[in-house]
């Protein structure tokens, strides 16, 4: 059977969805199924064609890009014959290019997934939320055209304004996440960066505005009342594709805090494990509903680090399940802070790793997805 995945970002790209994707279509290769990507060439270094992982990656020339998205009649053209031989069509969401191949596969009578990661939320700006409103509209076509679609939990489903009518067709299926690797090389990388400072707080993700890193950097004032050693270790790309005005607010924020926080730069494949390790607790401190679940803190979990994450739908779900960390309330710094405290001064009664390995079972749900794509 021939699947072909369509989403915006695939690797080398480092994102959440980007990540999920690349894992989804190398653990269906796996299962026996011929797996296909097609993506933009977000760098102009990168080769239209290749294979990794045991999945084909085909990759559109963009046009001209808006905000995040591209647009390029080189998708269109790509599109039409991989989606053409394909028996599966796997859509990722958010994506407007996702209606084009949601559109010919069910012209042409083929089986659609669609996989609705997050609602996004742009920056205020009318022209972007012009463009927010659009990409809701797209999406509600998408998911309405599919057979099913996926989510990665119902807490997410049932407040999430673009699956509403929808519930009768979604499965909830975790995302595809790997007990992280460790390597020598880059953990002696960390430790020569951090030295012996304690605790250490880490957030692992992209620079991008929803993941609300300021108000991480803004609780270590609180922290600092009752913690004078502190260190927050940055993990993960700092080039986020439209989020430079983010990164110049999050460098302003930084200049005052050099002592206490460590940009540590991007890690590896299947090395995060090497930064778990030095961890006393992970922060997530997503502020909107462009943050669905959150892959980083149950990787974490799964290496025996607990977790202060937002209290967000869909996003308080590894810990709610788990019991192996604290929520806090979005955009709020002091309640960050004692969240964080409340761990660090207890924290042995908030690891659960055993707990965390059969919840976030990787093999549970590529078989989940397996059985949808009828493999």
């Amino acid at each position: 059977m021939r699947v072909v995945s369509c989403l915006t970002y695939y690797r080398p790209y480092i994102s959440g969805l980007a990540v999920y994707g690349q894992r989804l279509a190398e653990g269906l290769a796996r299962k026996g199924a011929e797996s296909e990507v097609l993506c933009f060439m977000h760098r102009s270094d990168l080769k239209t064609e290749e294979e990794s992982g045991g999945v084909k990656i085909v990759r559109a020339k963009p046009w001209f890009k808006i905000s995040k998205g591209f647009i390029s009649p080189d998708w269109v053209r790509k599109m039409i014959k991989a989606v053409s031989r394909a028996d599966t069509v796997v859509v990722h969401w958010p994506g407007p290019e996702g209606v084009s191949a949601v559109l010919w596969a069910r012209i042409l009578g083929k089986k659609v997934i669609s996989i609705y990661h997050c609602q996004v939320q742009l920056p205020d700006g009318i022209v972007r939320k012009r463009l927010e409103r659009l990409l809701n509209i797209s999406e509600r076509m998408g998911l309405g055209l599919s057979q099913t679609v996926v989510n990665s939990s119902q807490d997410y489903a049932i407040n999430s304004p673009v699956l509403a009518g929808m519930m009768a067709k979604i499965k909830y299926i975790y995302p595809p996440v790997e007990i992280p690797g460790e390597n020598k090389a880059v953990r002696n990388r960390i430790h020569k960066m951090l030295g012996r400072h304690r605790p250490v707080i880490g957030f692992a993700g992209r620079l991008a505005a929803e993941k609300g890193v300021e108000y991480l950097l803004e609780a270590i004032a609180y922290l600092k009342t009752e913690l004078k050693d502190i260190r927050v270790v940055i993990c993960g790309p700092q080039e986020t594709a439209g989020e430079s005005e983010y990164r110049r607010k999050i460098a302003s924020l930084v200049r005052n805090l050099r002592k206490e926080v460590v940009f540590i730069g991007q890690i590896p494949d299947g090395c995060m494990g090497s930064f778990y390790k030095f961890l006393d607790v992970l922060v997530l401190p997503s502020v909107n509903s462009t943050e669905a679940f959150g892959m980083v803190q149950a990787e974490a979990m799964m290496s025996g680090v607990p977790v202060v994450t937002s209290d967000l739908p869909g996003v308080r779900v590894p810990v709610t399940k788990t019991g192996m960390g604290r929520l806090a309330k979005p955009g709020d710094a002091g309640e960050l802070a004692r969240a964080i405290s409340e761990i660090l001064r207890n924290r042995k009664k908030y690891v659960r790793t055993q707990k965390a390995l059969e919840e976030f079972d990787m093999n549970k749900s590529m078989d989940a997805f397996a059985e949808i794509a009828e493999l």
